[in-house]
């Protein structure tokens, strides 16, 4: 499959991200724990949240400032998360804020005034959009009015809000903007792989077309390797070797179809490891991802890799534990039968 640079992508957008934390001027709920320059929160009481997804571009700004910009690398869900909404008693609206010197306290957007709001106890899925290996900072204090005229549908309530995607494209007029979010511009080489939109589940369903002589073709090997060194960098994750040609992308559950090239699915081992791993004769813990070697090999030239744990250069993106799981059970069986 021919690599095609995100910002080229149709299906690619870009949103602008408001952080209002726990001091919003429109108090509707507690605030979210964001760290700007690692994820973004949000649930589904947001508007847009089911738009956004990974691969998207994002400005990080909060009420005054735009702080940094970022390509999203993957989203994290988390379901029935208690939340609390506070509402106008009088119009039900949330959008609010608190007055440190006048009385009653609060006052709504329809001028309603009151010194406690309704509360309202929920359930929601929350979100984390993870973009810690792309994140650039702004390189200069820039004013979120100079945003104005690029939002797409603009209402000032939204956190998340679409923006035109030429205006990190090249299309800026104004040079200090395309200096502080240069790093998310378009360079060659940068971006230039499509991020997986959801997570890998193992399918366990041979999809595999075979010849005559019944050898599974193994189809897209060559990029599904690619796509590993995007995601962990040209490195064994056991032995840190870094010699490229030396290094080989292994399934964690076999492959049985291209859904098993999906980038969860698979390490970066040195050729030797990769073929202990594929024979069960090493085995990755899935809680804490370390190794464990079967006894058969454990007084071998492999020791010192035994309790050790997967390196990942810094990435924020981990191997499918489910996958992980699956294969541990099958090293754990295999050894207990040896």
């Amino acid at each position: 499959m021919q690599q095609i640079d995100a910002l080229m992508m149709v299906e690619e957008k870009l949103w602008i991200l408001k952080s209002k934390g726990a001091n919003s001027a429109f108090a509707g709920n507690s605030g979210y724990a964001d760290k700007l320059e690692q994820f973004y929160l949000y649930d589904t009481t947001v508007k847009n949240h089911d738009k956004i997804k990974p691969g998207d571009f994002v400005l990080l700004v909060n009420k005054h400032h735009i702080l940094g910009s970022a390509q999203i690398e993957q989203i994290e869900l988390a379901e029935n998360i208690p939340k609390q909404r506070f509402r106008c008693p009088e119009c039900n609206t949330q959008e609010h804020y608190s007055r440190l010197s006048v009385s009653p306290k609060y006052k709504c957007r329809n001028k309603h005034e009151f010194d406690e709001p309704q509360v309202e106890d929920i359930t929601v899925t929350q979100f984390k959009a993870h973009y810690i290996n792309s994140f650039r900072p702004a390189e200069a204090k820039l004013s979120v009015k100079t945003l104005e005229g690029h939002y797409i549908n603009r209402n000032v309530y939204y956190s998340i809000q679409q923006a035109d995607l030429s205006f990190i494209a090249g299309g800026l007029g104004n040079k200090s903007i395309q200096t502080a979010i240069k790093p998310i511009a378009k360079k060659k080489g940068e971006f230039s792989f499509t991020l997986p939109q959801c997570a890998y589940i193992p399918v366990q369903i041979d999809e595999r077309s075979f010849s005559t002589s019944r050898v599974g073709r193994r189809s897209k090997q060559d990029e599904f390797r690619s796509k590993l060194f995007k995601f962990y960098g040209e490195k064994c994750m056991i032995s840190g070797c870094d010699v490229p040609i030396a290094i080989e992308a292994s399934h964690i559950c076999p492959y049985r179809g291209e859904k098993d090239n999906h980038p969860e699915n698979g390490v970066l081992l040195r050729r030797d490891l990769h073929t202990l791993y594929d024979r069960n004769l090493i085995g990755i813990e899935p809680n804490e991802l370390r190794i464990t070697l079967s006894k058969s090999i454990k007084d071998s030239v492999y020791r010192p890799y035994d309790a050790q744990a997967l390196t990942f250069d810094g990435t924020n993106i981990k191997p499918s534990k489910p996958a992980l799981t699956l294969r541990w059970q099958a090293f754990l069986l295999e050894e207990a039968n040896r």
